[in-house]
């Protein structure tokens, strides 16, 4: 345990709560785009069209794996482990675990989109952009071909046709992130939306995701964070110890935390207090940066959260 001073008293940090990753320096944190762990215990992370690779049982030792044309946009591993890679611009392509990388060409519409947000439910993989979101077929046994299964946009019923990100949650439905017409579940064929009736008062969504509780998260713009526990939305902000409203990155550890990153820092959400641990650059180690770009942040198959800072990866532990 450390205490530290500050000029409002004494903080305590162990590391039971976080610990850290440094990494060396051609790492910056204002060109990471995107991150996600596989189920072999690596972490992968793009710095603008770079992509590379770290393992999590010897921190540190990198590769890089591939340079893009354009800058990754977003990185999902799916059941299979497969990694997924959005870019600026230039659709999206897969790389198997012995290596091969494909890009998707089969789709039309996925040619010249700025993928924003990946995810996969059981035989399917949603891809989110600026045109919507599309839902299409994985890769099977026996083909490569990828298939267009539907289209989800403003005019089906999302109510947008920019999604910021997608969450698959435990019973395979499909949660929107969107500009304009808030949070959007997608349910077997049938869209729900919510508004302050339901106690949700915010149409631009940036981030969402769902905790170890089954609850979901919903980080706004500029009215902090909502939690829905599945009845109604509850807003959760500076009074119970949200350090700022606008926030970049909503994500869950296995064991019910909430990280919530920001510009003034990380908070830590503990259920059973219903407070939050803040981790600052003014009383907390480490915590000297926060990125701004939108669902930075990566869970490892022990429920670990990894987000970056600026000499390397924190890690608010399970």
């Amino acid at each position: 345990i450390i205490w530290c001073a500050t000029n409002e008293g004494l903080t305590m940090i162990t590391s039971e709560y976080m610990e850290y990753i440094p990494l060396a320096t051609s790492y910056k944190m204002n060109e990471m785009r995107a991150m996600a762990c596989d189920r072999q215990d690596f972490i992968w992370y793009a710095l603008e069209n770079r992509l590379y690779r770290m393992s999590l049982r010897k921190p540190g030792r990198r590769s890089l794996e591939m340079t893009l044309p354009v800058a990754v946009t977003t990185l999902y591993v799916d059941i299979e482990g497969r990694l997924w890679i959005g870019t600026l611009g230039r659709g999206i392509l897969y790389r198997e675990e012995n290596g091969s990388v494909t890009a998707v060409t089969d789709v039309p519409q996925l040619n010249n989109e700025n993928g924003l947000s990946i995810t996969g439910t059981d035989d399917r993989l949603w891809v989110s952009g600026l045109n919507g979101v599309e839902e299409l077929s994985y890769p099977g046994q026996f083909t490569k071909k990828i298939s267009l299964l539907q289209r989800h946009n403003k005019r089906t019923g999302v109510g947008s046709d920019y999604v910021y990100q997608l969450c698959a949650d435990r019973r395979g439905r499909v949660w929107m992130a969107t500009d304009g017409a808030g949070v959007c579940l997608y349910d077997g064929g049938v869209y729900r939306h919510w508004d302050s009736s339901s106690g949700m008062n915010s149409n631009v969504i940036y981030s969402i995701t769902q905790d170890a509780e089954g609850d979901m998260w919903a980080a706004t713009l500029g009215n902090g964070l909502f939690r829905y526990d599945g009845n109604r939305w509850y807003q959760v902000s500076r009074d119970q110890g949200l350090q700022d409203v606008n926030i970049a990155t909503v994500a869950a550890n296995g064991t019910g935390q909430v990280i919530v990153v920001n510009g003034k820092g990380v908070d830590v959400w503990y259920p059973k207090s219903l407070q939050f641990r803040n981790y600052n650059n003014r009383g907390s180690i480490n915590i000297d940066s926060t990125s701004t770009v939108l669902n930075l942040s990566a869970v490892d198959n022990d429920g670990n959260v990894y987000i970056p800072f600026d000499k390397g990866f924190d890690v608010i532990k399970n």
